[in-house]
This record gives C-alpha cells, structure tokens and sequence, in this order.
C-alpha cells in the first residue's frame, strides 16, 4: 500500500523544494494518524522553526527514549542556550496539548509512546 501511494505522489512532488517535500510528508502522517502524531512525523519537523519556536521540539528532543524526565533535568540541559523555567513549562504546556507528552506527577512527563509506533492521543 505505501508503494502504491508513493508512486501515486512520486509525479506530483518531483522538482518541488526539499522544505515542500518533508511539510507534505508530516502533512501525510498527521493525516494517517489524526489521534496524535508519529514519533517519526514529530522527527521530520525538528529543525523547522514554527509559530511556537523550536522549543517544543527541543524538549520532546530529549524525551523521544521514551524515559520519564523531571523539569529540572529537562531545565539544566536546555539553560546553557538561555531557556528559562517558565519558557520551559510553556513548552511542556504545548507539547501536552498537542498529546505529545503526558504529565506523569508533580514536575515529571514523558512521551505518549516509545519510538516503535504512533502516538495515541489520550480520551
């Protein structure tokens, strides 16, 4: 099947920008998986800077193992750029909205899913 939809998409993408190339490739997974987004999709973005910064991808940067992180332990590694802690619980605000992390206690969060599949969205 994805054979198939890449050489349906193969015509129309060829001769585009690289940028257009990897926004339509997000644009496809957000699509397969309306719920959340895929780790691999969430990857794609990281470099692209949107209306929120790069902060957010940033921060889910350093949770994509999958391993519980504190705000302190996400804080130190991001204040040798300047990052201030309510810079920083601004973005785990974003990144909890969007159900991309989840808030496990006071000051922990982790990554919906490890990087083997896609991010279910919690009800």
């Amino acid at each position: 099947m994805v054979a198939r939809i890449a050489a349906i998409l193969r015509p129309h993408l060829e001769g585009k920008r690289p940028e257009r190339i990897a926004q339509v490739a997000v644009e496809i997974a957000d699509a397969v998986a309306p719920c959340g987004v895929t780790l691999q999709a969430r990857q794609a973005r990281l470099g692209q800077v949107g209306r929120t910064g790069e902060l957010p991808d940033r921060i889910f940067a350093l949770m994509m193992d999958g391993a519980p992180r504190t705000v302190a332990e996400i804080c130190s590694v991001l204040a040798t750029d300047g990052v201030t802690r309510k810079q920083v619980y601004n973005g785990l605000g974003y990144l909890i909205r969007r159900h991309e992390i989840e808030r496990l206690g006071h000051a922990r969060y982790q990554a919906q899913r490890q990087a083997s599949g896609p991010v279910e969205a919690a009800a």
